[in-house]
C-alpha cells in the first residue's frame, strides 16, 4: 500500500518543490522555524529605484506556495521583492501538535508569528538598501 494511504498522528513536514524564481529560507523564532519564501526582481530592475517590498501571508488552511503565481509575477514583471511566510502548524513551518494547534493557538500567536517575519523581511531589505527601513516601505497582502 503506498504511503498516501498511511494514517499520521504527527506533521509530516513537506518542502513543496519551488520554481527557479523563488527561494527559500526559515525565520527563528522562539518557537521554532517559520517557513519564509522569497522572490527578488531579475536584473533588469537593477537600475531603476527599488520598489516597495510586498509581503504575502495566507489564509486558515494555506501556506506560503499559495502566492507563488502572484510573487513570480510582482517579482518579475513590475520589480517588487516579494516575501511569502507560512504561519506556525502551516506549510514547511513548525508545527506545535494538533491539541495546540486547535485550542491554544489565537490571533495572538499568528501576529506574533506575522511580526517575526516583518522584522526579518525589515531587516534584509535595510540591508539591501543600505540602511533603515520604515515600515511604509513594505506592503502586508
Amino acid at each position: 500500500m503506498s504511503d498516501r494511504h498511511r494514517l499520521s498522528w504527527t506533521a509530516v513536514r513537506r518542502e513543496a518543490p519551488l520554481p527557479a524564481q523563488i527561494k527559500r529560507t526559515y525565520v527563528r523564532t522562539p518557537n521554532g522555524p517559520l517557513e519564509l519564501l522569497i522572490a527578488q526582481p531579475p536584473e533588469s530592475f537593477a537600475s531603476q529605484p527599488r520598489k516597495k517590498a510586498l509581503l504575502f501571508q495566507h489564509g486558515g488552511f494555506g501556506s506560503a506556495p499559495v502566492w507563488i503565481p502572484f510573487m513570480i509575477y510582482f517579482s518579475q514583471a513590475h520589480g517588487h521583492p516579494c516575501y511569502a511566510v507560512s504561519l506556525r502548524g502551516h506549510g514547511a513551518s513548525w508545527y506545535p501538535g494538533y491539541l495546540t494547534m486547535v485550542f491554544a493557538t489565537g490571533r495572538a500567536s499568528m501576529a506574533q508569528d506575522l511580526e517575526h517575519a516583518l522584522s526579518w523581511v525589515q531587516g534584509f531589505e535595510a540591508g539591501k538598501r543600505g540602511g533603515d527601513l520604515d515600515l511604509e516601505e513594505i506592503v502586508l497582502i
